[in-house]
């Protein structure tokens, strides 16, 4: 029995060896040369179609796997100082900033206090 206990762990650890070799994790270091509005990140969020969101200091980006797509106060976020990032069952992306204002990415347009009546607080 004891020495088919030992050759089922040989072989666990043989797959568990190669397929560990197979699937090397591969990291690239991004910044404003890159594309970044700003090197400094405070979040990281994967949205439900897969792009990557990056919520820095000077801005938000949207990445695709290929290339940066930034967003300012001049896209119509309400600060360019972006703490987090996530997604509502709507699939509304949501940006919460250092001033305390929030908005949202919905249908290829930022939502805000000045074109949102519920963000405005006039329900």
């Amino acid at each position: 029995m004891y020495p088919r206990l030992i050759a089922c762990f040989i072989l666990f650890f043989i797959n568990h060896s190669l397929s560990a070799q197979q699937n090397r994790n591969y990291f690239v270091n991004f910044n404003t040369d890159d594309g970044l509005p700003g090197n400094n990140l405070y979040c990281i969020f994967q949205d439900s179609k897969g792009y990557i969101w990056l919520g820095s200091n000077a801005g938000v980006s949207r990445y695709n796997g290929h290339s940066f797509e930034n967003f300012t106060m001049s896209d119509g976020m309400a600060d360019n100082d972006i703490f987090e990032v996530f997604e509502d069952s709507k699939g509304k992306i949501w940006f919460s900033s250092y001033n305390g204002n929030l908005c949202y990415f919905y249908n290829n347009k930022f939502h805000n206090a000045s074109n949102d009546p519920m963000l405005a607080g006039n329900n």
